[in-house]
């Protein structure tokens, strides 16, 4: 027993040093996505993938039990727990944050940013070899088969993506700028002319 007692304030400074880390760790995160996302140049349209809830459970249910624990110990003048409360608060905020801001589907100048903690995953319209796009009563649903980059995943990816209908007309204009007038001057090349004899 006496054994398992001093073990407890070691277990207590290895949550506090995990939770103080979680709270760094979450407030650089909540920065870097933000930075990154504020230096996409070019942006032509944004939205908020469909697929997606709006807010992460989690992250919700964390915040809501944070705030109601810590705004009753507020009520009781109870102030023992009060820093642990703001630690998972300020995670939970920061974590929803994060996650709306990666949520978004970003289409810009230079093409369609896969994801967005990681540019060099951008899709260049140049990449892009054709596309479907289907309609549905809630959104339009637009599926792009582009040639990858890696060496090491197979040659042809597909890239889905759920467009609300109010900016369809918007996306539909960017792909026919961007891909439909390419494609069109490729299969109206006259064959002796092509660039490729």
């Amino acid at each position: 027993m006496d054994y398992i007692s001093s073990l407890i304030p070691i277990i207590l400074m290895i949550y506090k040093v995990i939770l103080g880390l979680s709270v760094v760790l979450s407030t650089l995160l909540s920065i870097y996505t933000s930075i990154i996302t504020r230096r996409l140049r070019n942006r032509m349209l944004v939205w908020s993938d469909t697929r997606h809830l709006r807010v992460p459970v989690f992250a919700l249910i964390l915040t809501a039990l944070a705030f109601v624990t810590g705004s009753y110990h507020l009520y009781t003048e109870n102030y023992r727990y009060l820093y642990y409360e703001l630690a998972y608060l300020w995670i939970g905020i920061n974590w929803g944050v994060t996650y709306r801001w990666m949520s978004k589907r970003y289409i810009t100048d230079h093409g369609i940013v896969k994801n967005v903690l990681v540019p060099s995953q951008t899709i260049s319209w140049t990449q892009i070899i054709d596309y479907v796009e289907r309609t549905f009563p809630q959104h339009s649903e637009y599926t792009f088969l582009y040639q990858s980059r890696q060496p090491e995943e197979l040659n042809v990816q597909r890239l889905t993506l759920e467009v609300p209908l109010k900016l369809d007309a918007k996306l539909k204009n960017i792909i026919l700028y961007k891909l439909d007038r390419p494609f069109e001057m490729a299969t109206q090349w006259p064959a002796s002319k092509s660039p490729l004899r």
